[in-house]
């Protein structure tokens, strides 16, 4: 059974690249190059599903019997790929909407102090547009 949180009203920011604001700052090239590769290899993954499942194990060294898990774990994590509030937004792109909901749970349940505003946690300078 998948429990998604959206189901029930939680939108939180999908997957993401961290870097440090100095890196980006200090290394926009590479960190677009980067951000490129991984949404490169995304698609790639939603349109062969299969075969990224058979990199993964011919990688890692696990064992067919792991096939099934790690298809489990692959359909979950495409699924959360994009938000509902993204409205069609490219691949990798964010909304504050989501990042909003994030700070607003992590203040409420985690205790969060911060006076940062939910865009400033992200940028979509990097994503094809």
């Amino acid at each position: 059974m998948i429990f998604a949180y959206s189901d029930y009203g939680v939108h939180q920011p999908g997957y993401s690249i961290v870097a440090h604001k100095d890196m980006v700052e200090q290394n926009p090239d590479l960190v677009g190059r980067f951000v490129r590769a991984t949404l490169k290899a995304t698609e790639a993954t939603k349109d062969d599903p299969d075969a990224a499942i058979a990199a993964l194990i011919n990688w890692s060294g696990s064992v067919e019997d792991q096939k099934d898990q790690a298809a489990r774990v692959l359909d979950v994590t495409l699924s959360v790929l994009e938000s509902p509030n993204s409205g069609g937004a490219p691949l990798g792109s964010h909304v504050e909407q989501d990042w909003q909901s994030a700070l607003d749970l992590l203040k409420q349940y985690k205790e969060l102090e911060t006076d940062m505003a939910a865009s400033d946690f992200y940028t979509n300078q990097f994503v094809p547009q």
